[in-house]
This record gives C-alpha cells, sequence and structure tokens, in this order.
C-alpha cells in the first residue's frame, strides 16, 4: 500500500512540473479588480473566500498571519489552474451590413507556489503567484479595435481603407514575488509583513490587409518592474470564529515601449494615433487592495467563510489612460463540510463589481475587457495522509454584458469563464 502511495506522488508530482513547465509565460486570471488578480489557488476556485482562511499554503497570498494557527513545520504548494475563457465583441459590421462577433477562445493555463514554515510564535511565508495581467487573447479574424481602426482607415482613404485577413494577438501578466514572517504576540493576535517585487510584460501583435492601403503591421512590447509590501493582522476571539485583515500596497510601474522592428510605417502611424512610440514611458501602477475575511465553524465539520477585497483603483497612478473609475470590489461567501477526517468538500459564491464601463476602457481593457460577474464554484480536498493532500477546485463566471456607447458601430462586450484548478500540498 505504501508503495503505491508513493508512485502516486512521483506521478502527480511528475504531471504538476508538465502542466507549470508549459503554464509559465501562458496565463490569464479572471477574479480581482480592473487589473489585480486573486485566483491563485485550487482552494480559491473550490470557495471564493480565502481571506480568513489558515489551512494550507496558499494563505501565504491570503491570509499570511493566519499561519499561526497552524502547526509547527513547513509546508510547500504548487497549483495550476486550468481556464476556458472566451471574449466576444458584437458590433455592427462595416461591410457587410448588420451585427458581427469577434471572439477568442484560447485558453489559459496559471501556476502558483507556495511555502510556509511555523516554529513557536514564529513564522515566515513566500509566495510566486500571477497578480495581474489577462493572460494569452487571440482574436484570429480581427475585433472591435481593428473595426475601429478600418473605419478610420476608410475615412481617410474612402474605399481603399477596407481591410481584410484582421488578426490580434495580446499577452499580459504580472509575476509577483512575496515572502514576509509571521509573529503571534497574544494567544488572540497575529501579525504578518512582507515585501513584493513585481516583473510585468505586456506583448501585442496585429495585422490586416488593405488592398488599396497595404498591409497594416503592428508589433510592442511593454515591460516595467516595482516593489510594494503586504501587512496581515487575525484575531481569534473564540475556538468557532476567525477574523483577518490583509493590506497590499500599490505597487509603482512605469511601463517602457519597444516596438517591434517588424512593424511598418502604416502600423507605426495606428500606434503614433493610440499613443505608443518606441521608447515611450508611462505610469500604470498596480493598484492597492485591502481584503478583510470571517470565518465562523458551527460545528467541527462545518466552516463557513466571508471574505470582502477592496481594491483601490481610484488612487492608482494611470497617466490618465483610464480617466474615470470608481474602486472595485468583491464579496465571497463559502460553507465547507468534512465528511470525514481526511475529505471535505467546498461551494462558494462571489459577486464583484468593477469600477469602469466600456465607454471608459482604454487599449488594455479593449483588448482583454473586464466586467462585473457573479461566480460559482465547487471543490473538494483529500488527505492522503497526515503529509500529503490534493485539492481541487471548478469555477463558473457568468458576467455582465457591456455596452460601449461611445463607440460607432453599437459595440457590446460578453465574456465566458470556466476553470478548474489542482493544487498539491506537502507538509514536512
Amino acid at each position: 500500500m505504501k508503495k503505491k502511495e508513493k508512485e502516486m506522488k512521483k506521478l502527480m508530482v511528475v504531471g504538476l512540473v508538465l502542466l507549470t513547465g508549459a503554464a509559465l509565460f501562458v496565463q490569464s486570471a479572471m477574479a480581482g479588480g480592473i487589473d489585480n488578480k486573486q485566483n491563485f489557488s485550487a482552494r480559491y476556485l473550490a470557495t471564493m473566500s480565502r481571506n480568513a482562511a489558515v489551512d494550507g499554503a496558499d494563505i501565504a497570498a491570503y491570509n499570511p498571519a493566519g499561519l499561526m494557527q497552524q502547526e509547527d513545520g513547513a509546508a510547500i504548494q504548487a497549483d495550476v489552474q486550468y481556464l476556458v475563457k472566451i471574449y466576444e465583441n458584437r458590433y455592427d459590421a462595416i461591410n457587410p451590413g448588420g451585427h458581427t462577433f469577434k471572439d477568442q477562445d484560447e485558453p489559459s493555463m496559471v501556476p502558483a507556489f507556495f511555502a510556509t514554515y511555523k516554529s513557536g510564535n514564529w513564522g515566515v511565508f513566500g509566495s510566486f503567484t500571477i497578480n495581474g495581467g489577462g493572460g494569452t487573447v487571440e482574436y484570429g479574424s480581427g475585433n472591435a479595435l481593428l473595426d475601429t481602426i478600418e473605419r478610420s482607415l476608410i475615412g481617410t482613404y474612402g474605399a481603399a481603407g477596407v481591410t481584410s485577413n484582421e488578426r490580434i494577438e495580446a499577452t499580459s501578466y504580472y509575476l509577483a514575488f512575496t515572502a514576509g514572517a509571521s509573529y503571534q504576540f497574544a494567544e488572540m493576535f497575529s501579525v504578518a509583513a512582507g515585501g513584493r517585487y513585481v516583473s510585468t510584460t505586456k506583448e501585442i501583435d496585429a495585422f490586416a490587409n488593405s488592398a488599396g492601403v497595404g498591409d497594416l503591421v503592428a508589433k510592442y512590447e511593454e515591460e516595467a518592474t516595482g516593489y510594494g509590501w503586504v501587512a496581515s493582522l487575525n484575531i481569534v476571539p473564540s475556538d468557532s470564529f476567525l477574523f483577518a485583515i490583509r493590506y497590499e500596497s500599490a505597487v509603482e510601474l512605469e511601463w517602457e515601449t519597444e516596438i517591434d522592428g517588424a512593424t511598418n510605417a502604416l502600423g507605426n502611424a495606428i500606434l503614433a494615433s493610440l499613443g505608443k512610440s518606441n521608447g515611450g514611458k508611462f505610469d500604470r501602477d498596480l493598484p492597492a487592495l485591502l481584503g478583510v475575511g470571517a470565518a465562523f465553524k458551527p460545528s467541527d465539520k462545518l466552516t463557513l467563510e466571508l471574505s470582502y477585497t477592496l481594491y483601490f483603483e481610484e488612487d492608482a497612478d494611470w497617466d490618465n489612460a483610464v480617466s474615470n473609475v470608481d474602486n472595485s470590489w468583491d464579496l465571497g461567501i463559502s460553507a465547507t463540510y468534512a465528511f470525514t477526517d481526511d475529505f471535505r468538500m467546498s461551494v462558494g459564491y462571489m459577486r464583484t463589481d468593477i469600477g469602469i464601463t466600456p465607454d471608459d476602457y482604454s487599449l488594455t481593457e479593449k483588448l482583454s475587457p473586464v466586467l462585473s460577474a457573479n461566480s460559482f464554484s465547487f471543490g473538494f480536498g483529500y488527505d492522503f495522509n497526515e503529509n500529503f493532500t490534493i485539492e481541487f477546485g471548478a469555477m463558473a463566471n457568468v458576467y455582465d454584458s457591456g455596452p460601449d456607447a461611445t463607440t460607432t458601430g453599437n459595440l457590446e462586450y460578453n465574456k465566458y469563464v470556466r476553470a478548474v484548478a489542482l493544487g498539491f500540498l506537502y507538509r514536512f
């Protein structure tokens, strides 16, 4: 029996390495604010509520002060998510007339890694997460953005500006590395603090053909790095109730644009009209956030959790690229029931309210639209033994549609996202 268990562990580790290795530069995230994302672990996908969690190593990202509620020892955790995402643009086509749908269905994978160590009143934690970005999107037959460019070309060149063979691909990801320490200074109270380093990349590759004007080729990349910090407080008034607060500072990001040499004259002109030039710089910080959570155990088998996260987008420096935003927020609730000491199941719900409308989208949001949503989740966890745990989570998002009243062509954005995730936790 022990031999089979060891073989199973090896297979899972190998499978995880293959999945995360393939995923490192093809990320997508869907839960959070306009830029900030929160879907890091399988346990998150299973519950939609982790701000007051004290189980698992992923609390390094959600409630690091809660580490003091765990037993002494070390733990490492690796998670990988697979997302099926469809982004749809619906608008009035130029030629032929009537409505047209332009969509992308490029799937994505999201890896994350966590580590914790606790001894007495002290502990340390670390994580690697994808804290922002829309992953890779690929519109193989164009989208509303290229339609807007075509309308501009037609306005300048007449019928010669009509385009064909449109395509546009974009990739965006924010790699976040976080590490810090936790300390319990009273039986009821524990705190945590740490530093964060963020490295970001955005890439755009667009093409269209016009018999009268010629090809449009536009390719560029933008990069930025920055530092921030996190702080956490965990309060345990009783054995059945827990309250937690987490604050993540803004990360100042100054982006620099590099135009690819393959970009032609028409592409450079189009990019210039969008404010993109070689060597150009602009600010778009990763906003600060406040996470508040509560957990209640009405019985030994049932745990109820509530999480509220507020994203301070109104205070972020975005260089006026997005001039009209409110703070986004999400509110999640979950129930976890332990059928046995080794097996538990969870269900969850989250409402996300995004503080921007399509009328105010910048180029970033036009390629990867952010919309308010209702999210529904399900998952389970199984402890193979006291050292090894596997987690599974599944999530479905139901997004609000987003009409853009300022765009010629009656543009409307729609999204459909489904995700599953596996998490592997090993305790020392």
